[in-house]
């Protein structure tokens, strides 16, 4: 299949000030590298400083690198509607609460939601049932608007 954007905007919480631990960033890493191998050009929200772990044209810091992830969800509604975003760009999270600002403040932009795992069992799991629900509401609200 041959995309037709030219670029490609990731959101997520990732640090690269942390390295590439974990899953998560080693699976953005890959997606990054495969897209500058198409000549399509990377922008990356995340948090803290990139030094140089991520290959992109632009990384855009809206959270401080200990930040989190509530914190940087609200920084992100903070930051969306000001942020220029190319026509035909394709906006990438592995969250899909990352996810809701781009709804709200940026209508017709495409967005793509991968999603490892069962994150609503695991926020009922360690925060409760309420917040949970919450999320899973959340989570299919996003999910239909991708």
């Amino acid at each position: 299949m041959k995309l037709k954007t030219k670029e490609v905007l990731f959101v997520s919480d990732v640090n690269p000030e942390k390295g590439l631990v974990g899953g998560i960033p080693i699976y953005l890493k890959q997606l990054i590298s495969h897209f500058n191998k198409k000549n399509i050009k990377i922008s990356l929200i995340g948090k803290g400083k990139n030094k140089n772990q991520f290959q992109v044209d632009r990384f855009i810091s809206v959270a401080n690198k200990d930040e989190n992830n509530k914190k940087l969800l609200f920084k992100l509604f903070l930051k969306v509607p000001f942020l220029k975003i190319k026509e035909g760009a394709v906006i990438h999270s592995q969250r899909p609460d990352f996810l809701l600002p781009f709804i709200i403040f940026k209508k017709s932009k495409t967005l793509v939601c991968t999603i490892h795992g069962n994150p609503g069992r695991e926020i009922t799991h360690k925060k409760g049932k309420i917040a949970g629900f919450i999320f899973n509401l959340l989570e299919y609200f996003v999910l239909k608007k991708t």
